[in-house]
């Protein structure tokens, strides 16, 4: 006769020995624990199915962003780059460009390029700068360009030269904004090398028509003393000092009269004057400051017509009026030499009828 398994059995109080009868725990906690590690083995499944699909959005995230970054080329520049090594040159809200020195933060010891205005009230202390350079150290080395002055002061093993890529490629100002004076313990040395002209014309040959009507032209100037109105503005009228010249619009008259014309000649010249204008372009940089255009255009007066400016360059003008006197003294040598030969002739038939007596007998 066969009997079945016993069926609706509680054997949740029999015990178990995992470890070969070191320890035994009932079927009960046995079952507890493997649905806890169940449970946990699920869990884990599902936090490494998660950090996987976070991984693979963050290596999607930073492919895009260097995909994004790729595309701007080399119109990307980070703030991070601004005045550091190997970095860029930052702009301040008015547009000033400055460059400062890596070595230090002092704005008195440092080297700098500054275009604006100095960082930080660092450069010299009255008046802003629109060009500025500046080198420092021990011993401080610097050149200035102030807004209303020039100031260059040079120490011990420190020298500078500008010099242009091209012969005659730099100006100092321009016309109508000219520098307030030049001084030099030594005069201005300039290009006369006969390799670099072409010589038009002899002022001396008389055969040379237009040299004879620029040698009356200029001749017939009178020098004139004047105050300058910009000195007047800033002295007055009374403290203002006089000043010995010509007058260039008499100059062009001059050789206008002479049928010469005034455009032709170095000496005299009649250029625009302009001026820096900023223009609110309605824009904002990323600062949130406002965006400005600066540019140069010919100024005008006030009724609206382009302002223009005569100068001279005295030194061609002394040049003519040195050949035009040396004819005049040479013209009037000859005259007193001729005259000097009549005189002494007219002595000479004078004489005898001077020195003649008479004689004769007493009765």
């Amino acid at each position: 006769m066969a009997y079945g398994a016993p069926t609706n059995l509680d054997l949740s109080a029999c015990t178990v020995s995992p470890d070969g009868g070191k320890t035994s725990q009932t079927l009960a906690a046995v079952a507890t624990a493997v649905e806890g590690n169940a449970t946990a083995v699920s869990k884990a499944q599902e936090d490494a199915t998660d950090a996987k699909t976070a991984a693979q959005q963050a290596s999607d995230d930073a492919s895009d962003a260097k995909s994004a970054v790729d595309g701007l080329g080399n119109t990307y520049v980070p703030q991070s780059s601004i005045g550091v090594a190997s970095g860029v040159v930052g702009y301040t809200s008015d547009g000033a460009a400055v460059v400062e020195s890596l070595q230090g933060t002092n704005g008195n010891s440092d080297t700098y390029f500054a275009l604006g205005s100095w960082p930080n009230n660092a450069g010299p202390a009255s008046g802003n700068v629109t060009v500025g350079l500046r080198f420092g150290g021990v011993s401080p080395n610097k050149l200035y360009i102030r807004q209303n002055s020039i100031s260059y002061e040079m120490y011990s093993g420190f020298n500078t030269i500008a010099t242009p890529d091209v012969d005659g490629g730099i100006a100092i100002a321009e016309a109508g904004r000219a520098v307030s004076g030049v001084f030099s313990q030594t005069a201005v040395t300039v290009t006369s090398d006969a390799t670099h002209k072409t010589v038009v014309g002899d002022l001396s040959d008389a055969s040379y028509a237009d040299g004879a009507k620029l040698l009356a032209a200029i001749y017939s100037l009178d020098s004139e003393t004047f105050k300058l109105n910009s000195s007047i503005a800033v002295k007055g009228a009374d403290n203002a000092r006089i000043h010995a010249g010509f007058i260039a619009q008499k100059v062009q008259a001059a050789l206008t009269a002479a049928g010469l014309d005034p455009s032709d000649y170095a000496l005299w010249t009649n250029s625009p004057v302009y001026e820096t204008v900023k223009t609110d372009t309605g824009e904002k940089g990323d600062n949130g400051q406002p965006i400005y255009t600066v540019s140069s255009v010919q100024k005008k007066d006030a009724n609206g017509q382009p302002v223009e400016i005569q100068m001279l360059r005295y030194d061609q003008i002394l040049c003519v009026l040195f050949e035009a006197a040396k004819q005049k003294i040479a013209a009037q040598d000859t005259a007193l030499t001729a005259l000097t030969g009549r005189v002494a002739a007219l002595e000479a038939k004078a004489a005898p009828a001077a020195t003649t007596t008479t004689t004769g007998s007493a009765t």
